[in-house]
Protein backbone atom coordinates (compact mmCIF):
# COMPACT_ATOMS: atom_id res chain seq x y z
CA UNK A 1 0.00 0.00 0.00
CA UNK A 2 1.61 3.45 -1.04
CA UNK A 3 0.42 6.55 0.22
CA UNK A 4 0.62 9.54 -2.03
CA UNK A 5 0.58 13.51 -0.80
CA UNK A 6 1.50 16.43 -2.71
CA UNK A 7 2.22 19.54 -1.24
CA UNK A 8 1.50 22.43 -4.23
CA UNK A 9 -0.23 21.22 -7.39
CA UNK A 10 1.36 23.80 -9.67
CA UNK A 11 4.64 25.53 -8.59
CA UNK A 12 4.37 28.86 -6.99
CA UNK A 13 6.82 32.33 -7.08
CA UNK A 14 7.92 33.25 -3.69
CA UNK A 15 9.37 36.60 -3.66
CA UNK A 16 10.44 37.22 0.02
CA UNK A 17 11.99 35.43 2.97
CA UNK A 18 8.41 35.81 4.84
CA UNK A 19 6.69 33.54 2.33
CA UNK A 20 9.49 31.21 1.85
CA UNK A 21 9.40 30.76 5.99
CA UNK A 22 5.57 30.81 5.85
CA UNK A 23 5.51 27.84 3.14
CA UNK A 24 7.86 26.06 5.19
CA UNK A 25 5.79 25.96 8.43
CA UNK A 26 2.92 25.28 6.33
CA UNK A 27 4.31 22.24 4.98
CA UNK A 28 5.86 20.72 8.50
CA UNK A 29 2.75 21.60 9.99
CA UNK A 30 0.62 20.18 6.83
CA UNK A 31 3.36 16.64 6.93
CA UNK A 32 3.25 16.13 10.95
CA UNK A 33 -0.36 15.92 10.95
CA UNK A 34 -0.58 13.65 8.06
CA UNK A 35 2.30 11.28 9.11
CA UNK A 36 0.92 11.45 12.35
CA UNK A 37 -2.25 10.21 12.26
CA UNK A 38 -2.68 8.55 8.93
CA UNK A 39 0.05 6.73 7.86
CA UNK A 40 -0.29 2.57 9.00
CA UNK A 41 2.76 0.99 10.13
CA UNK A 42 4.17 -1.80 7.14
CA UNK A 43 2.65 1.25 4.47
CA UNK A 44 4.83 2.81 2.27
CA UNK A 45 4.75 6.67 2.17
CA UNK A 46 5.26 8.37 -1.05
CA UNK A 47 6.74 12.41 -0.57
CA UNK A 48 8.64 15.26 -2.45
CA UNK A 49 8.92 16.05 -6.24
CA UNK A 50 11.44 13.28 -6.72
CA UNK A 51 8.44 11.12 -5.15
CA UNK A 52 10.75 9.17 -2.86
CA UNK A 53 9.37 6.10 -1.37
CA UNK A 54 9.73 5.56 2.32
CA UNK A 55 9.02 2.29 4.37
CA UNK A 56 6.99 2.94 7.77
CA UNK A 57 8.48 0.79 9.93
CA UNK A 58 7.53 1.91 13.39
CA UNK A 59 5.28 4.63 15.05
CA UNK A 60 4.89 6.37 18.05
CA UNK A 61 3.44 4.92 20.22
CA UNK A 62 4.36 1.62 19.84
CA UNK A 63 1.88 -0.01 17.20
CA UNK A 64 1.92 -3.07 15.94
CA UNK A 65 1.90 -3.83 11.71
CA UNK A 66 -1.60 -2.69 10.55
CA UNK A 67 -2.58 -0.33 13.20
CA UNK A 68 -3.54 3.37 12.51
CA UNK A 69 -1.12 5.49 14.42
CA UNK A 70 -2.81 7.67 17.09
CA UNK A 71 0.02 10.20 17.52
CA UNK A 72 -1.47 13.61 18.44
CA UNK A 73 0.48 16.85 16.72
CA UNK A 74 3.04 17.97 18.70
CA UNK A 75 2.85 22.12 19.19
CA UNK A 76 5.97 23.46 17.85
CA UNK A 77 8.73 24.71 21.12
CA UNK A 78 10.30 27.08 18.84
CA UNK A 79 9.65 30.73 19.70
CA UNK A 80 10.31 33.12 22.75
CA UNK A 81 9.74 32.31 26.62
CA UNK A 82 9.63 33.78 29.63
CA UNK A 83 9.85 32.15 33.58
CA UNK A 84 6.77 31.97 35.76
CA UNK A 85 8.34 29.35 38.13
CA UNK A 86 11.34 28.58 38.94
CA UNK A 87 12.77 25.95 41.76
CA UNK A 88 16.38 24.43 42.15
CA UNK A 89 17.12 21.65 44.35
CA UNK A 90 13.55 22.32 45.96
CA UNK A 91 13.79 25.55 46.42
CA UNK A 92 12.01 28.21 44.53
CA UNK A 93 14.27 31.18 42.72
CA UNK A 94 13.38 34.49 44.68
CA UNK A 95 10.50 36.33 42.06
CA UNK A 96 12.86 38.96 41.35
CA UNK A 97 15.16 35.88 39.79
CA UNK A 98 12.18 34.19 38.47
CA UNK A 99 10.78 37.14 36.33
CA UNK A 100 14.50 37.87 34.89
CA UNK A 101 14.94 34.38 33.19
CA UNK A 102 13.86 34.34 29.28
CA UNK A 103 14.43 31.53 26.95
CA UNK A 104 14.40 31.75 23.03
CA UNK A 105 14.25 28.20 20.71
CA UNK A 106 14.87 28.40 17.44
CA UNK A 107 15.35 24.94 15.52
CA UNK A 108 18.59 23.53 17.46
CA UNK A 109 19.77 27.03 19.22
CA UNK A 110 18.71 28.00 22.50
CA UNK A 111 19.42 31.30 24.18
CA UNK A 112 18.81 31.42 28.13
CA UNK A 113 19.13 35.35 29.80
CA UNK A 114 19.21 35.33 33.37
CA UNK A 115 19.22 39.29 33.80
CA UNK A 116 21.80 40.65 31.41
CA UNK A 117 23.69 37.41 31.58
CA UNK A 118 23.22 35.43 28.29
CA UNK A 119 23.71 31.34 28.20
CA UNK A 120 23.69 29.95 24.57
CA UNK A 121 24.06 26.91 23.54
CA UNK A 122 22.61 23.63 20.80
CA UNK A 123 19.38 21.74 21.67
CA UNK A 124 17.67 18.59 20.20
CA UNK A 125 14.38 17.35 21.24
CA UNK A 126 13.43 13.53 20.92
CA UNK A 127 9.79 13.68 20.34
CA UNK A 128 10.03 10.42 20.24
CA UNK A 129 9.84 10.15 24.07
CA UNK A 130 7.24 10.52 26.93
CA UNK A 131 7.77 13.15 27.78
CA UNK A 132 10.10 14.56 24.95
CA UNK A 133 14.05 14.65 25.73
CA UNK A 134 16.07 17.15 25.20
CA UNK A 135 19.60 17.26 24.92
CA UNK A 136 21.22 20.66 25.59
CA UNK A 137 25.14 21.43 24.69
CA UNK A 138 26.59 24.69 26.29
CA UNK A 139 28.74 26.98 23.84
CA UNK A 140 28.74 29.84 25.25
CA UNK A 141 28.07 31.59 29.35
CA UNK A 142 28.32 29.36 32.56
CA UNK A 143 26.91 26.27 30.48
CA UNK A 144 29.58 26.71 27.72
CA UNK A 145 31.58 23.16 27.36
CA UNK A 146 28.39 21.29 29.60
CA UNK A 147 25.99 19.14 28.77
CA UNK A 148 22.70 19.31 29.94
CA UNK A 149 19.65 16.63 30.02
CA UNK A 150 16.20 17.47 30.14
CA UNK A 151 12.43 16.99 29.64
CA UNK A 152 9.72 19.15 28.32
CA UNK A 153 6.12 19.23 27.78
CA UNK A 154 3.42 21.62 26.41
CA UNK A 155 0.29 21.02 28.88
CA UNK A 156 -1.27 24.26 27.49
CA UNK A 157 -0.57 26.40 24.25
CA UNK A 158 1.09 29.23 25.75
CA UNK A 159 2.66 26.84 28.44
CA UNK A 160 6.21 24.97 28.27
CA UNK A 161 7.63 22.92 31.11
CA UNK A 162 11.10 21.78 31.24
CA UNK A 163 12.95 19.57 33.87
CA UNK A 164 17.17 20.06 33.67
CA UNK A 165 19.10 17.22 35.09
CA UNK A 166 22.44 20.06 35.38
CA UNK A 167 24.76 16.94 36.09
CA UNK A 168 24.15 15.60 32.63
CA UNK A 169 23.72 12.06 33.55
CA UNK A 170 20.30 10.96 33.24
CA UNK A 171 17.00 12.28 32.03
CA UNK A 172 14.66 13.55 34.54
CA UNK A 173 11.36 11.18 34.88
CA UNK A 174 9.23 13.35 36.16
CA UNK A 175 8.57 17.19 36.42
CA UNK A 176 9.56 17.74 40.30
CA UNK A 177 12.93 19.48 41.66
CA UNK A 178 13.41 18.08 45.58
CA UNK A 179 16.72 18.24 47.50
CA UNK A 180 17.19 14.73 46.88
CA UNK A 181 17.14 15.15 43.05
CA UNK A 182 18.63 18.49 42.37
CA UNK A 183 17.06 19.13 39.75
CA UNK A 184 15.54 22.26 38.35
CA UNK A 185 12.74 22.89 37.39
CA UNK A 186 10.91 25.30 35.10
CA UNK A 187 7.66 26.70 33.76
CA UNK A 188 7.51 29.68 30.93
CA UNK A 189 5.12 31.31 29.61
CA UNK A 190 4.92 32.02 25.85
CA UNK A 191 6.04 36.00 25.81
CA UNK A 192 3.23 37.99 24.02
Amino acid sequence: MALSYKLMSKPHIMNDISQITSFRSWRANYLRSVIGTNLLVGSLLTVGCNQSTIPVTSATPATTSGTKMQTPAVPSHDGSWVATSAILGGSPFPKEVTDSISLQLSGDEYLVMVGDKPDKGTCSVDLTQTPAQMKITGTEGPNAGKTILAIMDRPTGDELRVCYDLTGKAFPTQFESTKENGQFFVVYSRKK
